[in-house]
């Protein structure tokens, strides 16, 4: 994955969860819920897909999707729904917590990938004296071996 792509999940993942805690909770004025789900939630959508009920968010500007993220409903009652809007909330943190390390990483530790792959075709044009055969035999070795091993 390329650290382009890499930054773009992080702020994926940083826009679904903010979604997620925009999610409002709303009851009737005496405190007890709707007997509708979908009036007991703000700023989610729920839906129905391949007979599964699901609630998800939004995080496209142009709308064009219908949502970005979503749950599927296990248990259809208020406070399941919460608790599985918190469990996203949390994964997602985790998600972004990751990624945010891994781009640290990688720009602030470069490694000339460059200058190594050039010291490792030296050192086998050195153990092979020069000889291209050879040489082009142990560096499709070297690419089998990193395909396999990474």
């Amino acid at each position: 994955m390329k650290i382009e792509e890499m930054k773009r999940a992080l702020e994926e993942y940083q826009m679904l969860s903010e979604a997620w805690r925009n999610v409002e909770v709303v009851t009737k004025k005496d405190g007890t819920p709707f007997k509708t789900l979908k009036r007991n939630f703000k700023n989610c959508i729920f839906f129905e897909r391949y007979g599964l009920q699901h609630v998800g968010v939004s995080i496209s500007k142009d709308r064009h999707y219908y949502h970005d993220d979503f749950i599927l409903l296990t248990e259809e009652n208020v406070e399941t729904i919460k608790e599985h809007i918190d469990s996203r909330i949390r994964a997602l943190k985790k998600y972004e917590e990751e990624y945010k390390k891994a781009v640290d990483v990688i720009e602030n530790n470069t490694i000339d990938i460059d200058k190594l792959a050039e010291n490792i075709m030296n050192s086998i044009k050195e153990k092979c004296g020069n000889n291209q055969t050879a040489t082009t035999v142990y560096k499709f070795k070297l690419m089998d071996r990193l395909k396999e091993k990474y």
